[in-house]
């Protein structure tokens, strides 16, 4: 009798309509990403067209079948993509394009090709936390560890 006033059997229902929802947002982010780097790789291969239309102005021979000849002489595979980011834009302004800095201080801190022999050390944590104002890093950075490595490391920092 309790079983027919339940809405327990409903549950799958619920979930699956959460997921075809998260699901059709996350299509919709994934979207905005691909807009946005098309968007920003057609006008590296504009501002690359130039520079070597340049270079051919000063007499610079590009050899055929090169992928500068090709650039050059608007092969299709080229700006197929440039065509693509001209149409997204007319039909539908970019509100938001993507652009990766990189970062000198970052770099000389986290030191990237060391971190494919040792993990961060304890000490360019401390210093990436202060460079990003980000007060507890340490926590995150030992719970992190603990996580992958084990119980070995400590849970909290000093």
């Amino acid at each position: 009798m309790c079983w027919q006033i339940t809405p327990a059997p409903n549950f799958p229902i619920y979930y699956a309509v959460y997921r075809l929802y998260s699901h059709y947002k996350a299509r919709g982010g994934c979207k905005a990403i691909c807009s946005g780097l098309d968007h920003l790789r057609a006008q590296q291969i504009e501002a690359m067209r130039l520079r070597l239309l340049d270079m051919e102005k000063t007499g610079h021979v590009f050899p055929n079948g090169s992928w500068a000849a090709r650039v050059l002489r608007d092969d299709k595979g080229y700006f197929d993509l440039l065509e693509r980011a001209n149409t997204y834009r007319q039909e539908k302004p970019l509100e938001w394009v993507p652009r990766f800095v990189a970062s000198a201080t970052l770099e000389e801190i986290v030191q990237p090709a060391m971190r494919m022999r040792r993990p961060l050390p304890d000490e360019a944590a401390m210093k990436l936390g202060q460079q990003l104002e980000i007060p507890g890093l340490m926590e995150y950075v030992a719970r992190a560890r603990r996580r992958a490595v084990g119980s070995m490391f400590p849970t909290s920092v000093e």
